[in-house]
Order: structure tokens, then sequence, then C-alpha cells
């Protein structure tokens, strides 16, 4: 009897493992949607059209429940397994095994869908209001697992397609990369796609007019077939440069007494088993892509040759911006080198077949990136912005990134065409577009200008809020929605183009001599585009005497005052740091028609009036902005877009230059009619 009852009992424990992998199979396929037609979107009838047209963001969330209930699961339940290995980190002190948080608390996982994979050429929907509006067309879906509280880094579920289909290139679906060794032929397809597909955005201009007072005609390179240094004259030859933290180990560098044997054939033979693993690994990398020359700053400026030193660090921009590619070494220190190129590397993907599909977890690039040493460095930040293209090696990946793209060994996203992915979102793009991340003052280096980060003593970021709907198609915003034609002032008292012009064309003192040639220029604005035609009647080349440093530019200025009021209830109120304060602004009618985060301090300015400057448009209010909605824009909000401008709030110094407050998002038509005295303005501005 007592045996009959336990294998009764038996039974009924594995009947209800079987029903709790079936109820997660049900999950799974109905209410989470897990199958191929969700992840392919491009060119799939089932998918509603209507989905192409929404922000990666805003589609629908899914509670999946408390983490500890699903890692309780993960032996019976594939996807349990999934949400296990994307949420829960060996490297992190976050959630445990057991699905609780440091202190013990519970952790409720969230899901959502985003759009991913945009091609960058935007195709025209038809609009019977506005005869159109260009919209990219999607590709592909991805799931993000996300905690509201933060208690556990993004993490995105993409599928890995059977290798038997046919599908078409890229298909921004996941794939299975080597665990041991990175394939150059892969890094080479990333660097020969940009340089042959990206134009003039990702290309070098060697030839440039140099931003330092002093520049030496000949630089020195690592000569890696001849294994010694050798001079060029500047921008005559394709060459690798490498940005890396050089650490605590002892650094051979170029001196005195061993320039002549670092000159000559074979110089480096003897030595090389002596140099640190990152420079070893980066000269073997230069080999493997089929590049000769590679610049190292320990080993191509002279050490003890101070007026070496001096000018050659003084070429920084031009030497980082003029290589063929940056190596960045951002997994540790000199000593680290660069995994999977000589010794093996140590990576793992975390994939599960799920509801008859193999899913593949992968991670957003940048959270890796950002908490290296190597990326808190102003150095090597800098060499990081300025660089055309990176290949960064960081958590036993390599990821490629330039003006244009940012692709990953895991994901299918090489493209012909300017595209746009969900990795681009944490880029360092947009780089005006920043908010106070602590409360700071103004630096006292006067070289250094407001409109940067480096012109605040305090940490900058670059919130969410303010950039997803620009990333979402960075190429749609920069070619549709923005008109400054940016100059700055050089050392020689002339204002000079941020941006070059492209071949062929000449310059002249209208929008249009600043257009691309041809589709091909990513950052080329539309001659057509509502901007282009509405200031093309207005001056925007610089009268006032140039100042170094300074930005010159013409655009739109207005007047509106400081209020407390936020519009954002509890639900979405922004997560500030201690000092820092969402106010609002008014306009000259008593109406709220703005948002913008700046220093408590700002407080005894309320009611005060400040001057905005207007930069581009923008196209929509975050939740945490704003939650509700308004008679200034006369669409429903699933309708309305570009109906906002960033615009900086600013204030001028005795010489008549400007300084940066903060950045805001303010309504386009309180611009043009709701302005405070003097009212709206077409507005010649020197920023510092």
């Amino acid at each position: 009897m007592i045996m009959a009852e336990m294998v009764i009992m038996v039974i009924v424990a594995e009947m209800m493992k079987m029903m709790i992998m079936t109820e997660m199979m049900i999950v799974a396929e109905m209410i989470l949607n897990i199958s191929t037609k969700k992840f392919i979107v491009h060119g799939n009838h089932i998918v509603p059209a209507a989905l192409y047209v929404f922000d990666p963001t805003g589609l629908k969330s899914v509670e999946l429940g408390y983490l500890d209930d699903i890692y309780s699961r993960r032996s019976e339940c594939s996807f349990c397994m999934l949400v296990y290995k994307a949420t829960h980190q060996h490297n992190s002190q976050g959630i445990g095994h057991d699905g609780l948080d440091k202190s013990g608390g519970r952790v409720l996982c969230d899901l959502d869908w985003q759009l991913d994979g945009r091609n960058g050429n935007p195709t025209r929907i038809p609009n019977q209001d506005h005869g159109g509006q260009r919209r990219s067309e999607a590709l592909t879906c991805r799931a993000r697992l996300y905690s509201k509280t933060d208690a556990f880094p993004d993490a995105f579920i993409v599928l890995l397609p059977d290798p038997a289909w046919e599908l078409p290139s890229p298909t921004v679906l996941g794939r299975i990369v080597d665990q041991q060794r990175i394939n150059p032929d892969q890094l080479r397809h990333w660097i020969g796609t940009c340089h042959e597909h990206h134009g003039r955005a990702c290309r070098t201009l060697p030839n440039a007019k140099p931003a330092a007072t002093r520049v030496m005609d000949k630089i020195r390179f690592i000569d890696v077939d001849q294994l010694c240094l050798v001079e060029a004259p500047f921008g005559s030859t394709n060459y690798i440069a490498l940005s890396y933290v050089w650490g605590c180990a002892k650094q051979t560098l170029l001196l005195y007494d061993n320039f002549e044997l670092l000159h000559s054939i074979g110089g480096f033979r003897d030595i090389l088993a002596t140099l640190p693993r990152t420079i070893q690994d980066s000269i073997r990398l230069v080999k493997l892509l089929g590049l000769r020359f590679l610049w190292v700053d320990c080993l191509c400026i002279q050490q003890d040759d101070n007026w070496d030193k001096t000018v050659l660090i003084g070429m920084m921009d031009r030497i980082y911006g003029s290589s063929v590619l940056t190596i960045c070494a951002a997994c540790g220190d000199s000593e680290t080198g660069l995994p999977g190129i000589h010794q093996p590397r140590e990576l793992s993907q975390d994939r599960e077949r799920c509801a008859g599909v193999d899913l593949l977890v992968v991670r957003p690039v940048e959270d890796p990136i950002k908490d290296t040493t190597w990326n808190s460095r102003a150095w090597t930040f800098q060499e990081r912005l300025l660089s055309n293209r990176c290949l960064v090696f960081v958590d036993g990946r390599v990821f490629f990134q330039c003006r244009q793209a940012t692709w990953s060994e895991e994901l299918d996203c090489e493209a012909n065409m300017p595209t746009w992915n969900l990795d681009m979102i944490r880029s360092p793009l947009a780089a005006l577009l920043w908010d106070l991340n602590l409360p700071g003052t103004r630096t006292e280096i006067a070289e250094f200008p407001s409109w940067s980060w480096c012109g605040w003593s305090t940490a900058v970021e670059w919130r969410l809020s303010t950039t997803a709907n620009i990333l979402n198609n960075m190429h749609e915003w920069l070619s549709e929605h923005t008109w400054v034609v940016w100059f700055i002032g050089t050392s020689d008292s002339s204002c000079e183009l941020i941006w070059d012009v492209a071949p062929g064309k000449e310059k002249s003192t209208r929008w249009d001599g600043y257009t691309a040639g041809n589709d091909q220029t990513p950052y080329g604005r539309s001659s057509l585009s509502e901007m282009a035609l509405e200031v093309s009647a207005f001056e925007t080349v610089p009268t006032c005497p140039p100042i170094q440093g300074c930005l010159h530019f013409w655009t739109y200025s207005a007047i509106f005052s400081l209020i407390r009021t936020s519009m954002s209830n509890a639900t979405f109120k922004s997560t500030l740091s201690p000092g820092l304060h969402r106010f609002g602004i008014q306009d000259a009618k008593g109406d709220w028609c703005g948002t913008i985060i700046l220093d408590e301090t700002f407080f005894n300015q309320v009611d005060g009036q400040f001057e905005f400057i207007a930069t581009s448009e923008a196209k929509d209010f975050e939740l945490e902005e704003f939650d509700s909605w308004t008679y200034y824009v006369l669409q429903e909000r699933e309708q309305a877009e570009w109906y906002l401008y960033y615009a900086l709030m600013i204030r001028w110094n005795e010489k008549d230059i400007a300084e940066r407050l903060g950045l805001a998002k303010i309504y386009k038509m309180a611009f043009h009619s709701a302005s405070f005295e003097p009212g709206l303005r077409w507005k010649e501005i020197a920023l510092r």
C-alpha cells in the first residue's frame, strides 16, 4: 500500500512538472508571442503595418513576475532558464542564484518588444494632411528584459535563425561566434563595409587644417612588417592607432638612448616579447587586418623630448581623427592584451530553445564599456570620440563603432546602406544633448566650453528620455530636422565649418552650399525638408569677429520664464541626483511650454526670464518629462511628432559670448508665437 502511494506521488509530481512546463510554453507562445513571426518584421505580412511606425520604446510591456519564482522553474522551463541567464551575471553584485537582490528583496522582471534594425533611407508613408511622412522601415524585433527599479542591467533576447533559412542580409538577428578566437575576416568585413558604403561621415580627412598651432610634417609609426619605427609625412599613409590605459606595469618608451635602435630595421625584434601584451597583440592585429603601420603613444612620441611631446600631444585630434581605425583596449590595462587575438578569450553565449525557436541573450554594447577604467579616463574617452572607426575590445568580445553604425559579433547587422539598431542608442553620439547628472558649476578653465561636458566640474549623462526619440533614426533627425550651420573660431581669427564641404561643392552663403552631393552623405540635410525651406531665406554665415574655441552659428532665439511646475506625476517622475530639479518653462501667455533639468540653485531664479536658442527639432516628450497632452499640438499624441525644439538655455557674458546653462525641450508653437519681448528672433550666436 505504501509503495503504491509513493508511486502515485511520483506520478503526480511528474504531472505537476509537466503542467508547469506546458504553462510556461503557453506563456511563451501565446502571451509573449515567442515565434519566428514576432522577431522578423520586415516582409512579414502577418505583422500589422502599424507596428512599423511605433517608437522602439513604445511597444507594450509585459510583467513576467518575480525573478525568484522564475529562477525556481529554470530546470523545467527553457524560457525561465533564458531569463535566469539574462538577468543573473556572475561578475555582478546584483541578483543571486535565488533570484533575490543583495538585501534579500524580491525583484520584478518586465519584458517589452522593441523594433530594431531600421534602414537609414526612410520611405514615405502617405498622409492625407501633410502629403506623406518619412518613416524608416523596421527589420526585426528584439525582446528587452528589464527592471523598473534598475535591479539588474537590461538584456535583450534575439532570434537565432536556422542556417537553412534564406534571409536577406543583414538579418539583424543573432549569430554564434567562436568562443576562443576572434574572426579577423569579420573585422575586415566591418572595416571594408564602412569604408566603401558610409561615405563622408566615416572618411578620414588627413589634409584638414590642424587645430594645433605647431605641427610636425612627419610623424612616427611602428612598421609591423619591418619591426621598427619609421617616419612618414602626415596624411600620406594608412595607419591604425591604439587607445589603451597604461596601468602600473613598466612601459617600454621611446627615449634618446634607444631612438636609433628602434628606428633600425628589426629594432623591435629583440624587445618584442617585453612589450606590454596589449601592444604586442595590436601589432599582430594590424598584420591580420592587412595593414602595415601602427601608432602607439609611448613608442611614437619621444618621452624625454619636451618639444616632441608638446607638439604631438597638440596633434592628438588629427592623429586619432585621421587613422583608418582605432583599436580601443577597454578590457584592462597595457598588460591585459586583446583577448581572442593571440591568447584564447573566455566567451560564453547564453542560448536556449523556447517554443520551437532558438533564442540568444545579447546585452547592450555600452554596458560592458561604461564601467571600464578606459572609458573613465579623459584621454582615452576623447580618443574614442575623435576616431572615425573603433574596434572596442571588452568583456571577451569585440565591437565595431563608426559614425554610422555599431556592430557586434553576436548580431548580423552589417549593411551597405546607412542603418540603425538599438546598440547605437548609448554610443557617444548627439554630443550636445547631455544633461547634468550631479549638481555642478562651470570650470574656471576658459578653454573648456560650456556646450561640452568638459566645461563643467561635475558628472554629466545622455538621458534616454532626452535622446530615445531621435536615436531611433539618427539619419532622419540629422537630415530632416536640423538646420544650424556650425562654425568654430580658430587660432588664426577665422571661422571654419565644423564639417567639410563635399568634394566638388563650392562654399556658399546659403543653406544649399552645405548639403550633400548624393544620398550617401549621411549628415547632409534634404533641401526639401520643412526646416531647410523655412530657414533658407535667413543668414547662416557668421558676421561677428571669430573667437577661438567658440561655436558660431545662427538660429531661433526666444525668451521664456522658469517655473517650479513639473508636468509628470509620481509614477513617471524623473529619478534625479540630489541637488538637481526638473523645472518647467512658461511662455508669455502663462502656459507651461517645456521642461529643463537644472541645479537647485536656480530655485532663486524662478519667475525670472531666460533666453533659449533652438538647436534642432525634437520628436516627442517622454513620460518623465510630460505625461499628459496639450492644446499646443493639434493632433492626437500617437499621431504627432517633431512638434518640439531642443533648445539651450543660455546667458551672455560681458564679451557678448553666450554660455550654456541647460538643455530644454520646448513646444515649437510657443517659440514662434508666445515668447516674451523682444519675441522670436533669428539671431547670431557665439557659444563658449
